[in-house]
């Protein structure tokens, strides 16, 4: 699910995403931002380039991996991919 980009929207990376929901609780809205990104994240891996992030010893990497080779993705708070 993608939104449109809005100018009043504020951008997350990966890693503001990532930061912002360590040592939060389960359920809360920073980790279901993450959550959100990493699943987009896993189709985009796996569409452009094959791999199952699932398999992968470390998913993370895998996506680190991805944004260097392809840059970087934005999202929303909600970790919604901003066009």
């Amino acid at each position: 699910m993608n939104s449109t980009s809005n100018t009043n929207t504020k951008r997350y990376t990966w890693d503001n995403l990532y930061d912002l929901a360590e040592d939060k609780g389960f359920g809360s809205k920073e980790l279901n931002a993450k959550d959100n990104a990493r699943w987009i994240f896993e189709d985009k891996i796996l569409e452009d380039t094959g791999i199952d992030i699932n398999s992968e010893e470390c998913p993370e990497e895998c996506i680190e991996n991805y944004i260097q080779e392809y840059g970087e993705l934005y999202f929303d708070e909600y970790g919604i991919l901003l066009k």
